[in-house]
């Protein structure tokens, strides 16, 4: 997929967090990043089905918060998002950068040939190297952090340095780095959902010293002790 049209689709996610609607905004959000993955799948000809398109969008578990804790503060903080229009702002700008470079990540992944078998390592990996290596671009400009150079080049479209600048200051470069290590362990493991090859049924059994061959009666014992 060209990378404009990930920089539009990207955009167009970040506008959701604009909406004055809360809850909305993230079921049109999972919904356009569907779409996105399903036109990067098709310019690559490979077919994603329901099943990894749901594991590559599903909303994030509930994590260190605790699922109490998680659910009473989830609600307040959507509300005080659309009352403080600053924070839906800046989420807006977080999801443009993060939109776009999950793009480039479910590219990569294809091009490996993990999607759709292995959807759900892939997206597990997409998590971790953007949670342990990106960020909020607003947050990382404040704080002085350093951002490796990201090549977006405008002559792949008007929109395309915007929001490449927005994915370099989320460490767009370190999360892909970050990425194509963790699809190293993915490929490295075995496909836990592979089924387990059957046995051969045609090899040769092995030998009984002594015994019938296969298909053959065992012979009858002696009457007679040996030596007799």
């Amino acid at each position: 997929m060209a990378r404009s049209q990930i920089a539009v689709n990207a955009v167009a996610v970040g506008l959701c967090a604009l909406m004055p609607v809360p809850f909305l905004d993230d079921v049109l959000r999972r919904v356009l990043m569907r779409g996105l993955y399903q036109a990067i799948a098709d310019r690559q000809a490979v077919p994603l089905d329901g099943v990894a398109l749901r594991a590559l969008t599903r909303a994030p578990p509930l994590r260190l918060l605790g699922c109490v804790g998680a659910l009473v503060l989830y609600p307040l903080r959507k509300l005080s998002r659309k009352v403080l229009y600053l924070f839906a702002v800046k989420d807006a700008l977080d999801w443009t950068a993060e939109a776009a470079v999950r793009g480039e990540l479910v590219q990569i992944a294809l091009r490996r040939g993990l999607l759709p078998e292995r959807a759900v390592e892939v997206r597990a990996a997409m998590d971790t190297a953007w949670d342990h290596s990106g960020g909020s671009p607003l947050t990382r400009t404040l704080l002085r952090r350093e951002n490796p150079p990201l090549d977006w080049s405008r002559s792949e479209g008007a929109m395309v340095p915007l929001v490449g600048a927005l994915a370099r200051r989320g460490a767009a470069a370190r999360v892909i780095e970050a990425f194509a290590a963790e699809l190293d362990r993915v490929e490295a493991a075995p496909d836990a959902g592979a089924d387990a090859a059957p046995a051969d049924a045609s090899a040769d059994p092995e030998p009984n010293p002594g015994g019938a061959g296969p298909g053959e009666p065992e012979p009858a014992p002696s009457r007679h002790p040996e030596g007799v």
